[in-house]
């Protein structure tokens, strides 16, 4: 069937027609969408948290604040938030400028001179308002722009109330600073104690000194001594290895004594303490035993080694120079092998040795024969 050409044409018309309205219930959907977002974004800019503003600016010089033609949809809504204007949308930018602090203005004004005339797509900063009530808030801002020309520009606003931000930054920052201040205080009450600390052992090590150290001579003490036999003689018996004592007495000291007096015999002890001290090994234990008595521990010495350390020792005292007239001293010397013997037969030996030294006419070294 061949159709009409009005036919064909009333039938375009007719589609024509349904797709026009079909656009224009779209736009329609579009336009109320478009409604309720704006509605939504007033709603927004009435609240407590934000606020919303647009403007063309022209003519804005550094001196100059220029042209500001703001757009009456939000300023509205601002000035009544801020409560610092009547809701003229066109005092909205000297509202502002009245409501801002006078230090942040001149901020704020440079930050905008140096957008604009930077080509800056936009920029963010933060600033203070004094409202009637005489209540300061901090506005967080960001401004987007548009670049007419070289002297025209179209500027969108969103501000956000962080007046509580910044008041919980405060208190964080105060109790930062309060924490810092603690540290510090708990810093320099660790130093005083580690100080205390310090001078605790300190007075510990002089302490334990005054308990193992003789007064005189600077030597280990009759104490210190026993402590020294009794640590040695031990690790003599669980490794096998020799231990030997060393006894010496200085020559006819009484008599020294009674004819130089008893400072003269004390210097005398004390050169000899020295002497004694210089010629050990470091593995030796020096003491006074007691009076004109001194004592060696050699540990690992056997006799052939302790009887030549007792001879360097009688040398030395029999060579040095000693006031009045020249000392010497008689040693006995006894050396015990793990496992036999015990610490008492050993000093009881070395005690016999140093007195058949003397007895055989001083000035002489004793091995204790039978302690091997």
């Amino acid at each position: 069937m061949v159709k009409h050409p009005a036919q064909s044409g009333a039938i375009q018309h007719q589609a024509l027609t349904e797709h026009n309205q079909s656009l224009s219930e779209q736009n329609q959907e579009l336009a109320r969408k478009l409604m309720e977002a704006q509605a939504d974004l007033l709603m927004l800019t009435r609240s407590a948290w934000w606020l919303v503003w647009s403007a063309d600016v022209s003519e804005y010089t550094p001196g100059h604040a220029g042209i500001w033609d703001f757009r009456p949809d939000y300023a509205e809504s601002a000035l009544t938030w801020l409560n610092i204007g009547e809701g003229d949308a066109n005092d909205f930018g000297s509202a502002i400028t009245r409501a801002r602090l006078p230090e942040d203005n001149e901020l704020c004004d440079a930050n905008c001179h140096r957008a604009l005339y930077g080509g800056l797509p936009g920029y963010s900063q933060e600033f203070r308002v004094r409202l009637k009530t005489g209540e300061i808030r901090w506005i967080s801002e960001t401004v987007n722009i548009q670049h007419l020309s070289p002297t025209n520009w179209r500027l969108t606003g969103i501000g956000i109330d962080i007046t509580e931000n910044k008041r919980n930054q405060e208190e964080l920052e105060e109790i930062r600073r309060e924490i810092m201040l603690q540290n510090a205080e708990l810093q320099d009450i660790q130093a005083e104690l580690e100080a205390q600390n310090d001078e605790l052992a300190r007075a510990n090590t002089r302490l334990e000194n005054l308990a193992t150290t003789d007064g005189l001579t600077g030597l280990k003490n009759h104490r210190a001594f026993q402590e020294a036999l009794e640590h040695e003689w031990r690790g003599a018996q669980r490794h096998g290895a020799p231990l030997s004592l060393v006894f010496l007495d200085i020559d006819c000291f009484k008599q020294y004594n009674d004819t130089y007096g008893h400072p003269a015999g004390d210097e005398v002890l004390k050169q000899v303490g020295a002497l004694l001290q210089a010629g050990a090994r470091d593995i030796d234990c020096v003491a006074r035993y007691g009076g004109e008595e001194f004592v060696v521990v050699a540990p690992q010495t056997d006799e052939d080694g302790a009887i030549a350390l007792a001879e360097r020792f009688r040398q030395r005292i029999a060579s040095a120079a000693f006031p009045h007239r020249d000392v010497t001293a008689s040693f006995g010397v006894a050396t015990l092998r793990a496992p036999i013997g015990d610490i008492k037969t050993l000093i009881q030996r070395a005690d016999s040795a140093l007195y058949t030294a003397k007895a055989q006419g001083r000035n002489a070294v004793v091995f204790a024969g039978g302690t091997k």
